[in-house]
């Protein structure tokens, strides 16, 4: 089944344990993170999946993994909501096995506050920002800007 969502365009890695799908439009992989952590070890953790120390499973670089996973930023990971859900408030259809209904960060600092940092709580839809000492899960992507 493809997904045709606006954030369809972006490779996603759940940094939970997921099902990998040849036609499905984004990159899933079998990456254990470290559970919820902070916006810094949010991005050394996506780092570290560059760095070949969290394996993916990817294999869409002629056998080897890609080296530009990143930290979605917030507009990208609000375009996988639908607030016509709930629990999580994503589509029916997106290709996502084992996706955790919880808060998963984005790469966005707020404007305002540089010590926070954007995120979205998925089992509501709502798009909020805390501390950047505050934990939430990971989720990985590529392409996109």
């Amino acid at each position: 089944m493809r997904w045709s969502g606006p954030a369809a365009l972006l490779h996603v890695v759940a940094a939970t344990p997921a099902a990998a799908a040849d036609d499905l439009p984004f990159a899933l992989g079998n990456v254990v993170g470290d559970g919820q952590v902070s916006w810094q070890h949010a991005l050394d953790f996506v780092a570290g999946i560059n760095a070949g120390t969290y394996n993916c499973n990817d294999t869409s670089n002629g056998g080897s993994q890609q080296t530009d996973w990143r930290l979605p930023n917030r507009s990208e990971l609000a375009s996988l909501l639908d607030l016509g859900q709930f629990n999580p408030a994503v589509p029916s259809g997106l290709p996502f096995t084992n996706f955790q209904s919880s808060i998963y960060w984005s790469s966005t600092t707020y404007i305002n506050v540089s010590d926070f940092a954007w995120w979205v709580f998925f089992p509501s839809g709502r798009v909020l920002y805390d501390t950047k000492d505050s934990h939430f899960l990971v989720l990985a992507v590529r392409g996109g800007s």
